[in-house]
């Protein structure tokens, strides 16, 4: 017969270390407006705030494209008209790192732009803009 102590829990040394739990990183968006502004905005746990309002990506800016691979930020302004004699434009920003948004270049469409979206042909990559 093999006979085995049982030792209380109780008598044992307990240490108890509290670990803070670690905040997420606050995540950084972007939103356009009629208005003509384009928002950098932080959300933090449950709170979202505008970080930045730039006037910027033609009289109304309608939609916001990422690529992920370039960084880059795209913006459709659906300013004008199907008409030739109006325009809209497309505008490239990179992000900084508070979420401002720094113009890279933008070239005139065709007026109307309200959504676009990256494609790749073989190794070519395209931006499509609806109207």
């Amino acid at each position: 017969m093999r006979l085995t102590t049982l030792i209380p829990l109780l008598s044992l040394p307990l240490t108890i270390t509290a670990t803070p739990t670690p905040q997420p990183k606050p995540s950084r968006l972007w939103a356009t407006h009629y208005n003509g502004n384009v928002y950098s905005l932080t959300l933090s746990n449950t709170s979202l705030s505008i970080t930045h309002t730039q006037k910027t990506c033609g009289k109304m800016p309608s939609w916001l494209t990422y690529d992920s691979e370039s960084h880059i930020v795209y913006c459709s302004d659906e300013d004008g008209t199907s008409d030739p004699s109006t325009h809209g434009s497309l505008t490239a920003y990179r992000p900084g790192k508070d979420g401002k948004l720094h113009e890279l270049s933008s070239v005139k469409t065709i007026g109307g732009g309200v959504d676009s979206v990256i494609y790749e042909v073989g190794k070519e990559k395209f931006i499509a803009i609806a109207h």
